[in-house]
């Protein structure tokens, strides 16, 4: 792999694998290289069952770099909600706790997703949950940063910290993870904008809605909107300060019974008030 970035063992000769070229890093500088390789390898050093497991990362004749990654059977977080919609929450807590130790697990090792969206969840076809792109999406995003000199990131997601290009941390990724969690459960996106300067700016002042303002058919836990809308803080010390810590708040939602889920279409679009 280039510079020596790869998994130890982790790739035998016949084992299956997915490669992921990535968008934009032929125009990289020899800085830029040099980065792409840091934060490599500190992805190849998560282990975790939450994490899509990074094999190895090379460069083609033509600039090109390319990541191998363990293949994955099943579909995204996005592609799911684009099918069902919303998630109840007794769908819904259970991957996101499965995302919370995930992002544990990275800012542990100091490593900041910056780019945590629906389509960055892989729902595994035997219910593992994987986090994917740690690190990368900075480069994978190289383009629109040269286009409109605004922070990378995908502006639905993006912290207003991260929206002005100020400095990062855990709790960015928790602002996007709010984001994300007000999603899948109502199926809208909590800051809606017809352009990415105008998603840049509401994120710095839009409060989102009320989930029964948005859902009114919803009757969703308040713990879990609660804990929702704590991602959303405009000021990141009013978020909650860990992983760790949301991963608790919602350890307290009260779910109803899993099997209701199997009585028909309609539960995947209601829970009943706790």
């Amino acid at each position: 792999g280039i510079g020596g970035v790869s998994a130890r063992g982790a790739c035998p000769v016949g084992a299956r694998a997915a490669i992921k070229v990535l968008a934009g890093a032929a125009a990289m500088d020899a800085a830029e290289i040099a980065r792409l390789r840091r934060e490599a390898r500190v992805q190849v050093s998560i282990e975790h069952p939450n994490v899509v497991r990074v094999l190895d990362l090379d460069q083609l004749p033509d600039g090109s770099i390319f990541v191998v990654m363990e293949l994955l059977e099943g579909e995204s977080l996005a592609a799911r909600l684009k099918t069902k919609g919303s998630l109840s929450a007794e769908e819904a807590v259970p991957i996101f706790r499965k995302v919370c130790d995930a992002l544990s697990a990275a800012h542990q090792l100091g490593v900041v997703h910056r780019d945590l969206k629906p389509g960055n969840v892989f729902l595994c076809s035997d219910g593992t949950v994987k986090v994917l792109d740690f690190g990368m999406s900075k480069f994978t995003e190289a383009e629109a940063l040269t286009q409109d000199g605004y922070t990378l990131g995908t502006p639905e997601y993006m912290a207003p910290e991260q929206c002005i290009g100020a400095p990062v941390d855990a709790r960015t990724d928790l602002y996007a993870f709010g984001v994300l969690m007000y999603e899948t459960l109502t199926g809208t996106l909590p800051i809606p904008g017809r352009s990415r300067r105008e998603l840049l700016e509401l994120h710095q002042s839009a409060i989102p809605k009320p989930f029964r303002a948005v859902r009114p058919d919803l009757e969703l836990p308040a713990a879990l909107e609660r804990a929702v809308l704590q991602c959303l803080r405009k000021r990141a010390a009013e978020r909650p300060a860990t992983a760790r810590e949301l991963d608790k708040l919602l350890a307290e939602v009260p779910l109803g019974d899993p099997r209701d889920e199997d009585a028909g279409p309609s539960t995947h679009s209601r829970v009943r008030a706790s």
